[in-house]
């Protein structure tokens, strides 16, 4: 036998599989979250040594997985309601500590735990979250429509340093202190889909930015089998300042960006301006970044095709 060598498995595929054997509706295959007797439900999970940073706490790991799921439920049309969760690992200490954080992302987004389960597991600490809200509207992956506008609601680009350190290409220290907070206890706009609907000016398609933003571009464009032409591809807030300070000007970069937890909208020509007022209002930062064409699927940027990139669950050895 040979060295072991790398299988890289497509996850969007693997996922869709698991779906169908799980009896999952076909319209909630390609939706950030799914819908049910007037409830927005989504479920996310995480494997400690995949997703915990170097500089989290446990409180932090647990904090970032509840923001996680709750920012599925953003993406698809509700504000968090309340959640469930489950967490395994080797020491009493690590449950406490990423349930005390878990209960604090609870309080900051107003939501009730209406349940917890703990395990002892292996070396590898683990953690799920379901999510419940009441259902505003629905805005699943595959709704955009030729002629939408697409809106980035939310910080974007601190995943993008995030990633530099970890390469060793930056120092946390070199990071402002805002960025690497963020990092720790991302806080996207969970509470945005609320004051859309109060404003009348629902996206009629969403996903949030939790693998990569050239990822959710390209599942945007895959679910609705249209074209995304992208205007802008930059950082926003303290990224942007960080980035342009550490004199990184690379597209790239931000495509990359992972866990950023950001909402992507595709929003009806005519409801542009009302969404952005409805962002300033809500103190979310938003933007126009491109729009939305007949065919496809693709990206397109500065006249090419955009890398998708992004982060992929299911590669391992063998």
């Amino acid at each position: 036998m040979g060295a072991p060598r790398e299988r890289v498995v497509d996850e969007k595929a693997t996922a869709r599989i698991a779906a169908r054997l799980a009896g999952i509706p076909q319209g909630c295959v390609e939706a950030d979250s799914c819908p049910w007797r007037g409830v927005l439900a989504s479920i996310d999970g995480y494997s400690a040594s995949e997703s915990r940073l170097p500089w989290m706490s446990w409180a932090d790991w647990g904090w970032k997985a509840a923001v996680a799921a709750a920012s599925d439920l953003a993406a698809s049309g509700a504000k968090p309601g309340a959640m469930l969760a489950s967490i395994g690992a080797p020491e009493p200490s690590v449950v406490l500590e990423a349930a005390k954080g878990l209960g604090e992302a609870a309080s900051w987004m107003g939501a009730d735990v209406l349940r917890g389960d703990t395990n002892r597991c292996g070396s590898d600490s683990w953690i799920d979250v379901a999510v419940l809200g009441a259902l505003r509207y629905w805005s699943p992956r595959w709704a955009a429509r030729p002629g939408d506008v697409l809106v980035r609601a939310g910080c974007l680009g601190c995943g993008a340093l995030a990633q530099l350190v970890l390469d060793g290409r930056l120092t946390l220290d070199s990071l402002p202190r805002a960025v690497v907070e963020y990092t720790r206890r991302p806080k996207p706009p969970l509470a945005l889909p609320e004051a859309l609907w109060e404003a009348g000016c629902t996206p009629r398609a969403g996903v949030d930015n939790s693998d990569g933003w050239a990822d959710a571009l390209w599942s945007l464009a895959e679910a609705s089998r249209v074209r995304l032409v992208v205007e802008r591809l930059e950082a926003s807030g303290a990224a942007l300042e960080a980035l342009e300070a550490l004199g990184l000007h690379e597209p790239g970069l931000v495509a990359r960006s992972a866990e950023d937890y950001t909402l992507l909208l595709a929003v009806p020509g005519g409801k542009v301006e009302c969404v952005l007022s409805a962002c300033r209002r809500a103190g979310v930062d938003c933007d126009v970044i491109g729009r939305v064409e007949e065919g496809g699927p693709a990206v397109i940027y500065n006249g090419g095709v955009l890398e998708r990139g992004g982060w992929d669950s299911f590669r391992w050895r063998g």
